[in-house]
């Protein structure tokens, strides 16, 4: 997979919580809309599809294809717009002391990517 992706960038979250709080809130639509302030709709189930209705100036309408799906420790989407390239971003979550760590790394993708998990 090292050839389809142009850059990468990778962010690391500490929270005191469990590390299933973290997950939840990733995974419920209706939480993720909250921490994207855009409405989302997807199921966190593998081969799903969904849509992200970010401002234009934020791109636009992103669709997404679940990936994976590691019950409470991975989700990786791939997703695009009209308007950007394609990305696939992975969220990793991991017990952290009396909390939980949260690793989102998004790899931007080449254009024909998106389309390779399509039905």
């Amino acid at each position: 997979m090292a050839d389809e992706t142009t850059e990468t960038f990778t962010t690391e979250r500490a929270f005191a919580c469990p590390p299933q709080d973290v997950w939840d809130a990733i995974t419920d639509a209706e939480k993720l809309s909250v921490v994207f302030d855009a409405p989302v709709d997807f199921t966190p189930e593998a081969g799903a599809e969904g849509t992200i209705e970010l401002s234009e100036a934020d791109g636009g309408t992103r669709v997404l294809l679940v990936e994976e799906v590691v019950e409470g420790e991975r989700l990786t989407l791939r997703w695009a717009s009209l308007t950007e390239a394609p990305t696939r971003v992975t969220f990793d979550i991991a017990p952290s002391g009396n909390g939980t760590r949260l690793v989102i790394t998004e790899r931007s993708l080449q254009p024909t990517m998106m389309l390779a998990g399509a039905r």
